[in-house]
């Protein structure tokens, strides 16, 4: 079962920690494709998902909360200067 592999869960963990970070800094869609290539997939694959977007309401938020302690992100929030692309 995926759910059980250890690879699985490290991905599945940086995707939630990008999408959340994202979220608290204003961005609530997340590009596919983007994220596929963050994670390693290769490029002809990625373009295939680049018009797919995930968006990141509220329902997010509550999903993830007490995986990711989502509140000490958002009181964190990024360094005076920083990009997010």
């Amino acid at each position: 079962m995926q759910e059980q592999d250890p690879l699985y869960k490290h991905v599945r963990s940086v995707m939630l920690e990008v999408a959340a970070i994202l979220y608290v800094n204003g961005h609530r869609a997340l590009r596919v494709g983007a994220m596929m290539r963050l994670i390693g997939v290769a490029n002809e694959i990625a373009n295939q998902y680049d018009q797919e977007r995930i968006e990141l309401d509220e329902t997010f938020v509550k999903q993830i909360a007490s995986e990711l302690a989502i509140k000490n992100i958002m009181r964190s929030g990024l360094p005076p200067g920083a990009t997010v692309h």
